[in-house]
């Protein structure tokens, strides 16, 4: 179980700027958000919210109120200090991000000066092995929108720095986890380009699809040595390379394809 708590003295009058306050109201954003939004990744992608518990504690420490949440992990700098796989690790929280971004919600503040903020992990209590779950927490600044990214948050091999389009949280996670390939230009030769023109070009041609469906396509076929996101989701393609997806069950697919031709892909490509 984690703890965070605000403590605000009776005998000083808080003002609107005192650390405080901000947490105090911090605290409460961040569990109405818990409440409206997160229900359902609850456990899977950040912590269970268990509500807020307020007490009077006199001269200990004025009124206090507290945060109770499942408890989540260690922080990042503890992870890097203590000889983990970073490789994995680093993929495990990109993932998570592209699963929160993909449900809607953008965190707002998983960077604070430079380092890795906000996102805890947490490895298989029944072993004590390597780190297998990521849990973003703190969400007063979040915000529900669609992702508009048009590249993974994966290892690519040219320099994402530069402007590209596409979502500003899910580049600025990628250039903090030093997944890209610094001063390489993206050109056509590199597998960073094709992947972002095949995004555009793909979207362009199958405007009714969701970004995220055209994300599982490009990841599907630019980056198809990674995880799905969704291990659950099935598709194949219809001849005009439309997408076809569902989930949990089978359905018939004899004149459905696994994968997009190698000629179709070529095409959007030029």
């Amino acid at each position: 179980m984690n703890l965070r708590y605000s403590s605000m003295g009776t005998s000083v009058k808080a003002k609107p700027d005192d650390y405080s306050l901000q947490a105090f109201h911090n605290m409460l954003a961040d569990a109405k958000f818990h409440a409206q939004n997160l229900r359902a990744v609850a456990g899977v992608l950040v912590p269970r919210h268990y509500g807020l518990w307020c007490a009077r504690t006199k001269h200990w420490g004025g009124t206090v109120l507290c945060s109770v949440t499942e408890w989540a992990g260690i922080p990042w700098d503890r992870v890097a200090a203590m000889g983990y796989d970073l490789t994995s690790v680093k993929k495990l929280f990109g993932r998570t991000v592209e699963q929160l971004h993909d449900f809607g919600v953008h965190h707002n503040h998983l960077h604070h000066s430079g380092q890795l903020h906000h996102v805890l992990f947490r490895r298989d209590q029944t072993t004590a092995g390597p780190i297998t779950r990521c849990f973003v927490v703190d969400f007063s600044e979040a915000r529900t929108v669609p992702c508009t990214r048009n590249l993974p948050i994966l290892r690519v091999d040219a320099d994402i720095r530069r402007d590209i389009g596409g979502c500003r949280e899910a580049l600025d996670v990628q250039y903090l986890l030093e997944m890209y390939e610094k001063d390489v230009e993206i050109s056509p030769s590199t597998h960073t380009y094709k992947a972002l023109r095949f995004h555009k070009r793909y979207s362009a041609l199958h405007p009714s699809l969701r970004n995220k469906d055209v994300m599982t396509v490009q990841r599907h076929h630019f980056f198809k040595d990674e995880l799905p996101l969704d291990l659950n989701i099935k598709f194949d393609f219809q001849p005009d390379g439309k997408v076809v997806s569902w989930k949990g069950h089978k359905e018939d697919s004899d004149k459905l394809a696994k994968r997009l031709p190698d000629d179709y892909i070529a095409s959007l490509l030029v």
